[in-house]
């Protein structure tokens, strides 16, 4: 697999934060206005003070996790292309021939498509 870029990851962790915290503080203060009709904008001022710490806590957590899983867009995996991908490939092909899980024919098959790929 491709090596994940380190800065790209760490600032999409950030921007994935930010997200999250601007997300669960709205919803904190519209839950605590619509608890609260007689002054909603005051309850929701008060919600988010109260909250703004902790919601910056969860949801930079919920980043890094979200990240390092690369379920959050910008950060899954590229498929590797290249010389490498097909190095990477023939070795397997070449331990699964090896451990016999692939016959003589499958193997030439197989090979002959891994290299006609990278041509």
């Amino acid at each position: 697999m491709a090596k994940r870029n380190t800065w790209a990851l760490v600032g999409w962790g950030v921007v994935w934060a930010v997200v999250l915290w601007f997300c669960g503080l709205f919803l904190a203060g519209f839950i605590a206005g619509a608890m609260n009709p007689a002054s909603p904008g005051a309850a929701g001022q008060r919600a988010g003070a109260t909250l703004a710490f902790p919601l910056l806590l969860l949801s930079a957590f919920l980043s890094a996790l979200l990240v390092y899983l690369a379920i959050l867009p910008g950060t899954r995996r590229r498929k590797a292309t290249g010389p490498s991908a097909d190095l990477e490939a023939l070795e397997r092909l070449g331990a699964l021939h090896r451990s016999g899980v692939l016959s003589d024919d499958e193997f030439a098959s197989q090979k002959a498509a891994v290299l006609s790929r990278g041509r």
